[in-house]
């Protein structure tokens, strides 16, 4: 009987073991264990609604509160902010109003932190995606938006977000629900220059809940001193004095302002005041209101003390008046310090120079050239010096040839209308004659004197003036020594040079005889050209009176028979009055002896008889030409940088000078062609101005023989004309530059000649805007970006394979997608601006790389000849105040010269906020590899990389031969790697991966490491010998039978398909080859798996499990340097503790189940999670799909046991129940039979 109750208790244990399972203890009714099936949506912080933000899980969206809203704007009306902070870099508040002893002031432009703290009051109704919004006030500069995390006491509870403009909006997240929720908000910033202005105590208000904060910073005015001096002179009588104290407003204690008067001034002890000074931030003052309290003054006449007594933090002015002593003094320094406790003593001083007018000056007032006249003036004692009667004497002395005139000597008062003195009643004059050469005369006052007064007199000399003379005058008194000069010039000839018409070719002259007005006899005037180049006009020769009117011709006989050389005047009679010669020359080059000079010389000498003794004297005038009348013509350009076209002009001829055979030469230099057809040749017609031409008539062709330039003639342009010339000509042609490298000076040169001697030759340069020039660029911060603008090619040259290189510093992120390239139009004067955008790989391809250096590289798929702009941004990852820079080079086939590189470098200033800011960068680096074979490396893979906060542009690699990609410059944070493309023959496995930059990259030389599998395409399968019977729900005889070798099944013979606990759309329905074993039958695959509901339907491959639901993701743990991700990986399903060997249906194993370790670098396989809280109901799930996935994974909860590969109950009840019937049945048998 005890067999019988064995076999009962056996068959119930059983039964009870397939009705609830293995896993029943491990339920967890809080969680649902399916993976998810939909994609992670993430919400903007800035709008809830539009999936670009905080992600929420699958599950939350299923089993939403009911009560919860999106996007709701909590607390309208009410702040909750409750207070804000201000404080320097180094930590220390700045707002006085928190800080009163603040020491030092903030300077403008000075880096501070904002720190708002803020509160939800108990009972709010704030919710997930709740906002709140404010804005910084104008006072602080933001230059670039940025966003981070809302940390409050209990943790992370939202996003806040910072535009340029100040507003700041905070979304709540689902962590808002509780009580007592409060936290500080953190902006680092600097004091704005361009909005705070004026007085140096700047009030911010902050609106607050209950009202408005008003903080108070004391800003450092940007000039000031602890001590500046100042003075005016008033007059010769007395000076004001200015003493600004403290102006860079240091707190000062025991403040003292000293003043120590300087000899010769007196102070005025009334007239001490001190005012409270308002410095502005700019550091201009403006005087205010006058203190006459909080400090003591003690006075006296050559010095004063200021002892203030508390201590003071504002600036002062004291102002005060000396009186001017008599005295010789004319300068006065006056000194003032300040002291303090703690503080080293200032010191300043002033210096005041003051007209006291001098004690003697000298003059001439004035000079007739006629009559040898000179007036002069002497100033004496306008000092107003106290000077005795002995004292009072002046000394004179003028050169020898000088007479004192008599009658013109005075001695008045200074100042206006001042009272003539009497001679020998007031002074006593004195002439002297003779004294060492000198003559003069000796002043003496007759009283002693304290006031100014004026000497005036006149000197002549009765002598003639032959050769210039210096007369000097020299006066002395009080040891006091002046000395006034005047020129004393020979009139008896002068010579001018007067008026010139280049058209004509000829000048007037004009020669002034006898303006001392002295008698002359038997006069001869002689007129000569010393180096040619003159001729006499004949009829032009003129003697004239003073006043214009001709002279009697019986006074003279004038001789002009060798025009070329000059001619003679005589006079026949003596005469005393001034006369002038007038006469006209041609000039021409061509007759000069000495040719190398360019002036025309023109020489009067004149002989006379005075009394008994003859006198000559010789003059000189020069014509100095024009330019053109130097060279006989020249050469200029113009460049069009719209056509590219350069038109040259040549002026020929202009001297008209006698041709007989005109030819013109033009060689063109530097790949210069001809503009067929811009060849004309004109007439010249000449203004008679200075170099002044304007065009005539065309010159009819036919009159000229034109040899255009090409190869054979060594592009030479050759103009020659029929018959003589001697009229000017221009002659204009056109060249080209079009499909030519352009430099950035084309210099070309004309040549005139007469048959084959040269007359004349003329280089022009011709400078191209821009010529020479490859690239150029510039750059502008905006934000959080940098926008460049290259310029290429301005110069508009002929360039093949035309390629720009660029490459930021390493601070700097390439925006892939910022890229534009536009054709320009071209100014007049060379200016490019913006045209059609070009198409990128039908007009240039743009390439990034990236690795240790990051650049892009444009290339111009066909030839370029003009202008072109690239625009891009980079992202500013950068400090604030750190140095940015961008070096771009530009290469084409032959451009070896120019402008070919260019670098800019910028400072940045960067804004930021609480969990904002530069961190350490780091690299990922993603190797492709053969799912099946690990050490086949996979090249030609495309991946994508986004940062999940959208900060940085998405970039694109492809694998190399060594199937590595690289990710350089990312900092910590959450990525989503996607791959776009699979290497040939291969599928991707699974499309996205969750990767994490964090501080564990710091083992692996900040490198993250991880390997991504594909699988290769699959082959059709043959033909399936395991194919169940019609019905895929009704196992054939032997449900547990395997395929074609059923005592060597595969990992798994019920092996799951996408879902072990959720079939696929047709359970019943075998996989492609229900029986065909796994790569290796006797060894299980990484996860055995439970089978799906009928042991004999196995899921699409009973030999190996389908492909994970989920993507690819990354675990927070530290990376291991060659990590494998493989399809399934970290999709958020939990891993068997120890990977087991599948059990073989219907056998019973008694013995203990084999537990392997794997092997590291070993694929990893799919796991199965547990969502927190609420079960996610099933959904279908396509094997192939690429949603990204948490990379966090749920936590079960307890501790799981090894797997059996048994997750379907129905076998082991059905064997149970076999047990039963079999006992049940052996017990009768063996009744009958006993």
């Amino acid at each position: 009987m005890w067999k019988k109750g064995s076999i009962l208790v056996l068959a119930l244990l059983l039964l009870f073991q397939g009705m609830f399972g293995t896993g029943a203890g491990f339920y967890d009714s809080g969680r649902a264990w399916a993976a998810p099936a939909d994609p992670v949506v993430s919400v903007d912080p800035l709008d809830p609604g539009n999936g670009n933000g905080p992600a929420d899980s699958v599950t939350d969206a299923v089993y939403q509160d009911p009560g919860q809203t999106q996007g709701v704007n909590a607390g309208a009306g009410q702040s909750i902010l409750t207070k804000v902070t201000i404080k320097d870099k180094n930590g220390t508040v700045i707002d006085s109003v928190y800080n009163p002893d603040l020491g030092e002031r903030i300077e403008l432009g000075s880096d501070v932190s904002l720190s708002y703290e803020w509160e939800l009051p108990n009972g709010h109704d704030y919710v997930d995606g709740s906002t709140f919004e404010f804005d910084i006030p104008g006072a602080f500069k933001i230059y670039n938006s940025f966003n981070g995390s809302l940390l409050a006491d209990g943790g992370d509870v939202g996003t806040f977000s910072v535009s340029t403009s100040g507003h700041v909006v905070m979304t709540f997240n689902d962590q808002v629900n509780n009580s007592e929720v409060r936290g500080t908000l953190e902006f680092l910033t600097e004091i704005s220059k361009e909005t705070v202005k004026g007085s140096t105590e700047v009030r911010i208000p902050f609106p607050i809940r209950g009202g408005e904060q008003v903080a108070i910073l004391y800003i450092k005015p940007a000039k000031g001193s602890h001590l500046d001096k100042k003075g005016q002179a008033n007059q010769a009588s007395s000076i004001l004095w200015r003493i600004d104290a403290n102006t860079i407003l240091h707190p000062i204690d025991l403040a003292v302002i000293q003043d120590q008067i300087p000899a010769g001034l007196t102070l005025d002890e009334s007239s001490v005041k001190v005012y409270k000074l308002d410095v502005n931030i700019d550091g201009s003052t403006v005087r205010g209101a006058e203190v006459t309290a909080g400090f003591s003054l003690n006075t006296g006449p050559s010095a004063f003390t200021i002892a203030f007594d508390q201590k003071i933090t504002s600036a002062y002015r004291v102002e005060y008046t000396t009186a001017v002593g008599k005295g010789d003094e004319t300068s006065f320094t006056n000194n003032a310090a300040l002291s303090g406790s703690g503080m080293p003593d200032q010191t300043v001083n002033a210096t005041v120079t003051i007209d006291r007018g001098e004690l003697l000056t000298k003059k001439v007032a004035s000079y007739d050239k006629g009559t040898r006249t000179i007036g002069w003036s002497i100033e004496y004692n306008f000092r107003e010096k106290e000077i005795s009667r002995q004292d009072a004497v002046l000394v004179d002395r003028f050169n020898g040839t000088q007479e004192l005139e008599s009658g013109s000597f005075k001695v008045r008062h200074a100042g206006t209308g001042g009272a003539e003195l009497v001679e020998g009643t007031d002074y006593i004059l004195t002439p002297v004659q003779n004294d060492n050469g000198k003559n003069g005369f000796d002043l003496s006052f007759q009283s002693d004197i304290d006031s100014g007064y004026i000497i005036t007199y006149r000197t002549k000399t009765d002598d003639r003036i032959y050769t210039d003379e210096t007369v000097a005058n020299t006066v002395k008194a009080n040891g006091v020594t002046k000395t006034a000069s005047q020129k004393h010039e020979a009139v008896i000839l002068k010579k001018y040079n007067r008026a010139v018409d280049y058209n004509a070719k000829t000048t007037t002259w004009e020669i002034s005889l006898n303006e001392d007005q002295f008698d002359m006899d038997s006069v001869v005037l002689t007129d000569t050209f010393p180096n040619g180049g003159l001729e006499l006009v004949a009829g032009t020769l003129k003697v004239l009176h003073a006043d214009g009117s001709a002279v009697d011709p019986s006074w003279y006989t004038a001789k002009e028979d060798e025009p070329k050389k000059g001619f003679t005047v005589t006079f026949h009679q003596t005469f005393n009055e001034t006369l002038k010669v007038t006469y006209t020359t041609t000039f021409n080059n061509d007759w000069k002896i000495d040719k190398t000079k360019s002036e025309f010389r023109n020489r009067a000498h004149l002989a006379w008889l005075e009394g008994t003794q003859n006198k000559t004297i010789t003059k000189d005038a020069v014509l100095s030409p024009d330019n053109l009348t130097k060279t006989n013509g020249d050469k200029s350009g113009a460049y069009n940088p719209r056509t590219k076209e350069i038109s040259w002009t040549i002026r020929a001829n202009y001297n008209k000078k006698e041709v007989a055979q005109a030819v013109f030469t033009d060689k063109l230099l530097q790949n210069q062609k001809f503009v067929p057809g811009s060849l004309l040749v004109y007439e010249m017609k000449l203004t008679g101005a200075a170099n002044g031409t304007t065009r005539g008539d065309l010159v009819d062709p036919i009159l000229y023989d034109a040899v255009l330039p090409d190869e054979a003639n060594g592009n030479e342009l050759r103009v020659a004309f029929k018959n003589a010339i001697n009229s000017p000509y221009q002659i204009v042609f056109k060249t080209t530059l079009d499909g030519e490298v352009i430099a950035s000076e084309v210099s070309n040169t004309g040549i005139f000649l007469d048959g084959t001697s040269k007359l004349a030759e003329w280089t022009a340069k011709v400078s191209i805007p821009q010529g020479g020039e490859y690239v150029f660029k510039n750059g502008v911060q905006n934000g959080e970006k940098l926008k460049w603008t290259v310029y290429v090619n301005r110069g508009q040259s002929y360039v093949e394979e035309a390629t720009i290189m660029d490459e930021p510093t390493s601070n700097l992120i390439l925006v892939e997608d910022s890229f534009h390239v536009y054709a320009t139009t071209v100014a007049a004067n060379g200016a490019v601006s913006k045209a059609a955008e070009l198409v990128r790989d039908q007009d240039y391809t743009l390439e990034f790389i990236y690795g240790a250096t990051e650049y892009f590289v444009l290339r111009f798929k066909n030839p370029i000849d003009k202008a072109y702009i690239v625009e891009y941004e980079t992202l500013i990852d950068a400090a604030d105040r750190e140095k940015v820079g961008n070096s771009v080079s530009f290469e084409g086939l032959g451009i070896t010269t120019g402008i070919r590189e260019t670098t800019q470098e910028i400072e940045v200033r960067m804004s930021s906020g609480s969990g904002t800011g530069s961190g350490v960068r780091g690299s990922l680096e993603v190797l492709k590899v053969d799912k099946d074979d690990a050490a086949l490396a996979l090249e030609g893979a495309v991946f994508v990389l986004r940062d999940q906060e959208g900060k940085r542009p998405a970039v694109t690699l492809t694998t190399d031969a060594d199937g590595k990609v690289l990710f350089t410059k990312l900092l910590y944070g959450q990525y989503v790697l996607e791959e776009t493309a699979a290497p040939q023959g291969y599928v991707i496995d699974q499309a996205t991966t969750t990767v994490t930059i964090d501080s564990s990259i710091k083992q692996t030389g900040n490198i993250k490491r991880i390997t991504i599998t594909n699988s290769k395409k699959s082959v059709p399968p043959g033909p399936d010998p395991g194919n169940p019977g019609p019905d895929p729900g009704n196992p054939g005889p032997d449900p547990g039978t395997p395929g074609p070798d059923p005592g060597n099944p595969g990992p798994d013979p019920g092996a799951p398909g996408p879902d072990p606990g959720n079939p696929g759309p047709d359970p019943g329905n075998p996989g492609p080859d229900p029986g065909t074993p796994g790569p290796d039958p006797g060894t299980p695959g990484p996860d055995p798996g439970n089978p799906g509901p009928d042991p004999g339907s196995p899921g699409p491959n009973p030999g190996s499990p389908g492909p994970s639901p989920g993507g690819h993701s990354d675990n927070g743990t530290p990376t291991v340097p060659g990590e494998i991700v493989s399809p399934g990986d970290h999709d958020g399903v939990d891993k068997p503790a120890h990977p087991v060997d599948p059990a073989v249906p219907g056998e019973v194993d008694p013995e203990p189940i084999p537990v392997e370790e794997p092997e590291e670098g070993a694929l990893v396989s799919n796991e199965i999670s547990k969502p927190e809280d609420k079960p996610a109901p099933p959904t279908e799930h396509d094997a192939n799909s690429a949603d990204p996935v948490d990379e966090t994974k749920p936590d079960s909860g307890a501790a799981m046991l090894p797997k059996t590969g048994e997750s379907n109950p129905h076998p082991l009840q059905f064997g149970g129940l076999a047990l039963m019937l079999a006992g049940f049945f052996l017990s009768r048998l063996r009744n009958k039979r006993q």
